[in-house]
């Protein structure tokens, strides 16, 4: 099944590879504004855990969380204490500051996310 998934997100970006000036109309028309120079990375998103972080064929495969994560734009490490369990430490990694950045780091993101 991932597989299939892998081959299909390939598909996709060719796709749009060979039709980037249709692709940029049609992403302004929900309000996106493309650079003519974006990079598209193809992804595989379960809705499970299972395969999350192990390449299948070169594309990242994700998962709900993990992607959804991304989105939220950090993430929080707890550490415990073993005696009664209350949160002893918080650490909050941003995974990025801005758009730009969000661009830049999506592709090393899905392909090794933190949280693994």
């Amino acid at each position: 099944m991932v597989e299939k998934g892998a081959e299909q997100a390939r598909k996709r970006v060719a796709l749009i590879e060979s039709h980037r000036d249709e692709f940029i109309q049609t992403m302004r028309s929900f309000g996106w504004r493309l650079p003519a120079a974006f990079s598209v990375h193809p992804l595989i998103a379960l809705s499970t855990p299972a395969h999350v972080g192990v390449a299948c064929d070169g594309v990242s495969v994700v998962d709900e969380f993990i992607l959804g994560r991304f989105f939220t734009g950090h993430y929080e490490r707890i550490g415990l204490d073993v005696r009664d369990l209350p949160a002893s430490k918080r650490v909050v990694i941003p995974f990025y500051a801005t758009a730009d950045e969000a661009e830049a780091n999506a592709s090393a993101y899905s392909a090794q996310p933190p949280q693994l």
